[in-house]
């Protein structure tokens, strides 16, 4: 299980990748369009945009995330049920995964922040051939008025496929942490590169997700965070 202090830790670490990508690409604010400009081709066009291989990929991830919420869901619906353990989980693990894929991805991520931020996307500035203004990240804007770029919904939802399983698994656990990293990465790189999102919008996905994962593991699992007595 995951203790307290090392819950702690994680959220503390997040709290600060947050706080230092806000201000880095708040000091310098074209590292955002810099880098997305390795991608693009001009004229909104960007190098993984209308590929086949690429849109074929997205659906895949697309229908990937689908199919683990409705699998959680039937583990959920199962688990307490019958009163029993799904896959060496029980129904209250199931429940904290259910709540952090309803909270992260769906609830934070695009009804909130894809809903209220105002960020056009990197393919929609006048940068890339389009009308909008560019606007750093973490600062409200109406250059967009819905589905906007800050955060990748896809990013979030690829990320919170193994956040939540972090926390509660027992065992390799650095295999969920590395899984998480390379998925969300490359999540990443695909809309980057379609024009979709800026990298600053995919980092911020990631460490919403994961501080998600971490305050609801504190909130559902209230003994493990109780200090052990000699």
């Amino acid at each position: 299980m995951m203790t307290a202090s090392h819950t702690n830790q994680i959220i503390f670490a997040t709290i600060f990748v947050g706080l230092a990508t806000i201000a880095l690409f708040n000091i310098y604010p074209l590292l955002d369009i810099e880098i997305t400009s390795y991608f693009a081709l001009g004229n909104r066009r960007f190098v993984f945009l209308d590929i086949s291989i690429i849109e074929q990929l997205r659906s895949l991830t697309m229908g990937i995330y689908v199919s683990w919420y409705a699998a959680i869901i039937f583990a959920l619906i199962v688990s307490m049920t019958r009163k029993m353990k799904i896959a060496g989980f029980a129904a209250r693990d199931w429940f904290y995964v259910v709540m952090c894929s309803a909270i992260g991805p769906a609830i934070l991520a695009n009804l909130v922040f894809k809903t209220y931020s105002g960020r056009a996307r990197p393919r929609n500035i006048e940068e890339f051939g389009g009308i909008f203004d560019f606007t750093p990240v973490a600062n409200w804007s109406s250059e967009c008025s819905d589905n906007c770029s800050f955060v990748s919904g896809e990013v979030s939802s690829m990320v919170m496929l193994f956040a939540p399983l972090i926390f509660i698994c027992t065992k390799r656990r650095w295999i969920l942490v590395a899984a998480m990293f390379i998925f969300g990465g490359l999540s990443s790189l695909m809309r980057i590169g379609q024009g979709g999102h800026f990298t600053s919008d995919c980092i911020m996905a990631g460490v919403f997700m994961v501080l998600t994962a971490a305050i609801l593991y504190k909130i559902f699992y209230p003994s493990r965070m109780m200090p052990s007595t000699p």
